[in-house]
């Protein structure tokens, strides 16, 4: 009788850690869509709308903003937007590039039902990269924000047509971003990453572990500069540093804020003109 008044309370409690991972991982592979309203046209840009598809046959829906050059920069946005979120924060470099601002899969006007943190979104990229070089667009690079950055960063190892990349606020390493997300979980910490590592790959198709702009970095050898507030309370510092220290070319500047994927608005004027200077070096 003792052992059964034991097994009941344990069964609950093992059925609540299932649970809430469960449906940790569902609603972060499945997240509620936000969808913004401004245009290139609300900053006195003239664009086209565009789509093409993705090396896997998802159609992905873009911006052009053209420029009579053959260089080019794919802006990508972060998680859980679309293009026009971080739309703003790259039209400074509309006077020298042709951009070209796209929507992940499962985000805004592009396909898919379901977001992998970069373990398929690099392909939509790299679609991008085939739909630049069909307009005659030869050289470019990749202008990442936050799931962007991370994105641009494991597309590296699959292609030779990205020249520099910016990745601003990524993450380096999926199964580490998991381990951080249950942070106030204490000592349960561990297992609830480990549970939530099992559930993303029943429910996602894939191994987090394969999804890591770290290691993909670490193999290449495509000039890239990472941006990472000090405080940043949503990917932590760390994710940073990893990155750097994968790729010890690589540039580092770490503005003294706390916020995620904002530096150009924080630090405008010298994000701006870092950014600039990166890619004119480059592209």
């Amino acid at each position: 009788m003792q052992k059964r008044y034991l097994f009941v309370p344990l069964t609950i409690v093992l059925l609540f850690f299932f649970g809430v991972s469960f449906f940790s991982v569902f609603f972060a592979l499945h997240p509620d869509p936000v969808r913004g309203t401004n245009t290139p046209a609300d900053a006195g840009l003239a664009y086209e709308e565009v789509s093409f598809p993705s090396l896997d046959g998802l159609r992905i829906a873009a911006w052009l903003i053209p420029h009579n050059s053959s260089k080019g920069i794919i802006v990508v946005h972060g998680y859980p937007f679309d293009k026009s979120d971080t739309a703003n924060l790259s039209y400074f470099l509309a006077r020298d590039y042709n951009l070209l601002l796209i929507d992940l899969r499962n985000s805004g006007g592009s396909e898919g039902s379901i977001t992998t943190f970069g373990f398929s979104e690099w392909r939509d990229i790299l679609g991008g990269v085939a739909y630049l070089q069909e307009r005659g667009i030869s050289d470019i690079g990749v202008l990442g924000f936050s799931l962007g950055g991370a994105s641009a960063l494991l597309a590296l190892p699959h292609t030779a047509d990205i020249k520099a990349v910016v990745a601003d606020s990524a993450f380096a390493d999926v199964q580490l971003l998991m381990h951080d997300s249950f942070s106030r979980w204490g000592a349960f910490q561990k297992p609830m990453a480990f549970l939530a590592a099992g559930w993303v790959r029943i429910l996602g198709n894939f191994d987090p572990a394969a999804a890591s702009p770290a290691q993909s970095l670490s193999g290449s050898s495509v000039p890239v500069f990472i941006i990472h507030e000090q405080d940043d309370s949503y990917v932590s510092l760390k994710h940073a540093r990893l990155l750097s220290q994968a790729s010890p070319a690589a540039r580092l500047w770490v503005p003294n804020g706390s916020r995620h994927a904002l530096a150009h608005d924080d630090f405008t004027e010298e994000y701006e003109q870092r950014v600039r200077t990166f890619f004119q070096e480059y592209i």
